[in-house]
């Protein structure tokens, strides 16, 4: 029995002492995503690359938008991407600070003011134009596809609780195209 109950307890102790040894020396990628508005945005997809060696880490922000990459290595800079659907993609390169382990915080913002961002460093008004549209259209397309998903697990008697806006969607949603179109 006492030796049951110590391989069980060593057993116990394996785990913490791989998570210790997991992460030491490294660099950690942290920070926290978000809209326009600044609330959290939250499985967004964050990937970090080593510019140096082409490591790949990535992980999906919580519900208040944070994330937390533990990096294998000191790499001199990383390539930061973080996409979410409805979301223009958003892409950073982070330099080191410090010559040894490191963590490096991150924040990104979702939203028009990269484009607008990007598109005065370019001086081409119709780039930012173009992107919004297409970010207004896959909304838009988001949207549609909700309310038809929506309308497949709701009960007639339970379409009552909706609001308005949404019930009018779902009929739009159900009118053959030929009619829309008059």
């Amino acid at each position: 029995m006492r030796d049951l109950t110590a391989h069980l307890s060593l057993l116990c102790l394996i785990p913490a002492a791989l998570q210790a040894q997991e992460h030491p020396g490294n660099d950690i990628l942290t920070g926290r995503v978000t809209d326009l508005t600044g609330r959290p945005v939250a499985d967004a997809q964050v990937g970090a690359t080593s510019l140096g060696t082409g490591i790949t880490r990535s992980h999906s922000t919580d519900a208040d938008g944070r994330y937390k990459i533990y990096f294998p290595e000191t790499a001199q800079k990383y390539a930061l991407s973080v996409k979410r659907i409805g979301f223009s993609p958003v892409q950073r390169t982070i330099a080191r600070r410090t010559s040894g382990p490191e963590e490096m915080t991150i924040d990104v913002q979702f939203g028009i003011r990269m484009l607008l961002s990007k598109s005065q460093q370019a001086g081409d008004a119709t780039q930012m134009a173009g992107s919004v549209a297409m970010m207004l259209e896959e909304a838009g397309f988001n949207t549609r596809r909700a309310v038809v998903e929506a309308e497949k697990l709701l009960r007639e008697d339970q379409r009552i609780f909706l609001p308005l806006e949404i019930t009018e969607r779902m009929d739009t949603a159900n009118k053959p195209q030929a009619s829309m179109k008059r």
